[in-house]
């Protein structure tokens, strides 16, 4: 049982539930959990500044989401446990009332949340580092102590992803820092193929 009624919320809280509860498991793991609020929002339009985030050790992060998560535990709507963060069964039907500011963004932020904490952590950070470079001048990668790591396998990283089928082939020569030529080339040299069926 919670000890604050859902409707007494506030709405960084209730979007961070929103996010978690649109996962296939009602859960994601702490660095997952940073990165969907991330991109939920620029899903909202709102500088991720405004809500804390700045560059850390895995990218951005925002102390702001993480004292909201665990507020949200004292309050018994989360639970963490070995780096995971659930809904708790008790709550999920609580947790499923709450409505978004609109049904596009609603929609827009399910599709994210269910994506993004499906993909494997070197996967998700991978999309993370390389849009951050791409839109933003890397700006939340300076304090980042694995992102040598993550872009020297980067090829690897997003090849598995495109025969895995998480991302179109456009995407994945964009994550490996290819042109697609150069992409089909690489999939040929190490598949003997190019295309996924």
């Amino acid at each position: 049982m919670t000890s604050v009624s859902i409707d007494k919320l506030d709405q960084l809280p209730l979007l961070i539930l929103y996010a978690i509860n649109a996962t296939d498991d009602k859960s994601v793991n702490k660095i997952h959990l940073q990165k969907i609020m991330f991109q939920t929002m620029k899903v909202l339009k709102v500088d991720p500044k405004d809500v804390g985030y700045r560059p850390h050790h895995h990218g951005p992060f925002s102390d702001k989401i993480n004292e909201e998560k665990n507020s949200l535990e004292s309050l018994g709507y989360l639970e963490e446990k070995n780096d995971v963060v659930t809904i708790p069964d008790s709550v999920v039907s609580e947790v499923s009332t709450i409505k978004p500011p609109s049904e596009e963004i609603g929609y827009k932020i399910k599709t994210m949340a269910e994506y993004l904490s499906s993909l494997e952590n070197k996967e998700l950070l991978l999309m993370i580092y390389s849009d951050d470079q791409n839109n933003n001048n890397g700006e939340y990668l300076e304090n980042s102590d694995i992102i040598e790591e993550i872009l020297g396998k980067r090829i690897p990283i997003a090849t598995r992803m495109y025969r895995a089928k998480k991302i179109s082939l456009e995407r994945a020569s964009e994550l490996a820092g290819m042109s697609i030529n150069d992409f089909e080339n690489e999939l040929i040299k190490r598949y003997g193929v190019a295309y996924v069926d």
